[in-house]
């Protein structure tokens, strides 16, 4: 019998990536990018957004960062060997070859560089979000400030790029 196993780090990361930060996060930004540009009108609106959504990055930052410190433990193959037909191995025997199967994916698999690329695109956009604290998006008039119109573009296209490096992840335990 063959067990699909579907680790918790996989759901973990479409929660942070395909859930919050494409659906969400990015439809936010896009949309205030869009009130910024005047394609659509709403400064309130776009106040909002910005208050609300963009608060949620340290928070989600945070995530990010154990989702990465986890990815090692948890995608490696030497996690099938916790559940049968594997895990019913003597345990000496066990240990040995899932230690083996991890080395092997740690030489097949670009791991250290899916890690690195997604960690050099989180720190862009904690770079970016810090740019943009204390600066006041819009005037008292309605006005869009210039200058964190431009730093909020850095940060969504620094979001768009964390997004893209965090899909380069597998989408499961690779073996082969």
């Amino acid at each position: 019998m063959k067990t699909e196993v579907q680790p918790d780090w996989q759901r973990r990361r479409s929660d942070f990536n395909h859930q919050w930060l494409k659906n969400r996060f990015l439809s936010a930004l896009d949309s205030a990018a869009n009130l910024m540009q005047g394609r659509i009108r709403g400064i309130s609106y776009l106040q909002e957004v910005l208050r609300v959504e963009l608060a949620e990055w340290p928070e989600r930052g945070r995530e990010l960062d154990a989702l990465l410190a986890d990815f090692e433990v948890e995608m490696s193959p030497r996690k099938l060997f916790e559940t049968p037909p594997l895990s019913d191995w003597e345990p000496s025997f066990k240990e040995v070859i899932s230690e083996l199967m991890h080395e092997l994916w740690l030489v097949r698999y670009p791991v250290a560089t899916w890690l690195e690329g997604v960690r050099k695109a989180a720190a862009e956009v904690n770079e970016c979000y810090a740019l943009l604290e204390g600066i006041v998006p819009v005037d008292r008039e309605g006005n869009v400030n210039l200058e964190f119109s431009v730093r909020f573009e850095a940060f969504r296209t620094a979001c768009r790029a964390l997004s893209k490096a965090v899909e380069k992840f597998p989408n499961r335990i690779l073996v082969t």
